[in-house]
């Protein structure tokens, strides 16, 4: 949809800045299915892989999403290493006239996911269907997700997982 557009060019644009300074490398990798994510792999059309020079950094994702064929926003994931990759967001979350605030809204949410990744700590955790995130401004939750959980100084308990990454500087 073209007025999503703008997203492909800013992902074009961190994705420029972050490798001209040597932050890290991107690479286009294969659309697969995302732990919590609501689209099967052949709804994305390109994925990108921003892997951190920092040993130990998340890596993030940044995959085209197609709605009717067509390019329409993005799904934003992380993962490490070779490990399947988990849904941190969707930009637009909604792609209906009545939800849409407007370009600089979905540009902030894109710039606040690449911050939230590359400022490092725990950035998402999950036990089941029960999700906490970190984000730039806080915590976002679903379906009774545990914050408790994102703290660094306590361990993840036995049956939840968590996505923890050093700094990317």
């Amino acid at each position: 949809m073209v007025k999503y557009r703008i997203l492909g060019s800013r992902v074009d644009a961190w994705v420029t800045v972050i490798c001209e300074r040597g932050i890290a490398g991107s690479r286009e990798v294969s659309a697969e299915l995302w732990l919590g994510g609501h689209r099967p792999p052949d709804q994305h059309e390109r994925v990108r892989r921003l892997e951190p020079v920092a040993v130990d950094g998340l890596q993030l994702l940044l995959a085209t999403t197609l709605v009717d064929g067509q390019p329409f926003g993005l799904d934003v994931g992380i993962c490490s290493d070779d490990e399947r990759p988990v849904l941190l967001a969707m930009v637009p979350d909604c792609g209906c006239d009545a939800c849409d605030s407007g370009s600089a809204d979905l540009l902030a949410d894109l710039d606040g996911w690449v911050y939230t990744v590359a400022r490092g700590g725990v950035v998402h955790a999950r036990r089941g269907e029960h999700t906490a995130t970190r984000t730039r401004d806080g915590l976002a939750s679903a379906n009774r997700g545990d914050a408790s959980r994102l703290d660094e100084p306590s361990p993840a308990p036995a049956d939840a997982q968590r996505w923890l990454g050093a700094p990317w500087t």
